[in-house]
């Protein structure tokens, strides 16, 4: 069975698109191929796959704009050369065990977020609500894709 939400759609790649101007990065060497995959008669099928997934390992390598106006070192060396004066050791006030706990729970959230929002990441609301509306329910009663009666074909059309 496909599974549907693993799959690049065009709101996925408008959400790329948008993730990019966000970061302020220079995309116009892929300006182009960003609206080939927008294109309305252009099917999301293997070949869109194929190309979205070339597309985004092409974004990862894209620089700043030239006008870009922060500066966001990622060496040592440079943080410390831009960084303000200040101390360089900020004083710990937590117990080991909290920091631990604090540090184990935002990971399980972030990996949580990550892999029970890929489903729904990048459609809106109204298309959302739509899907809730047809099995009946108000809010999200439990990750998405295990409501039941909802089929691969109820995925793919709740658009």
């Amino acid at each position: 069975m496909k599974n549907l939400w693993l799959w690049w759609n065009k709101e996925d790649v408008r959400t790329e698109q948008q993730q990019l101007a966000d970061e302020e990065r220079d995309t116009s060497t892929v300006d182009m191929e960003f609206a080939r995959l927008l294109a309305e008669e252009l099917p999301e099928d293997a070949q869109f796959q194929k190309a979205m997934d070339a597309l985004l390992d092409k974004t990862r390598l894209l620089p700043m704009r030239p006008d870009y106006r922060y500066v966001e070192p990622s060496d040592l060396e440079t943080i410390r050369a831009h960084r303000t004066a200040g101390p360089s050791v900020l004083p710990i006030t937590t117990s080991e065990a909290m920091r631990r706990d604090h540090i184990t729970g935002a990971w399980l959230g972030r990996c949580a977020g990550c892999l029970l929002g890929k489903p729904i990441e990048g459609v809106l609301r109204p298309r959302l609500q739509k899907l809730l509306d047809h099995f009946g329910y108000e809010e999200i009663p439990d990750y998405i894709w295990r409501l039941p009666g909802l089929t691969e074909e109820d995925c793919a059309n709740f658009g």
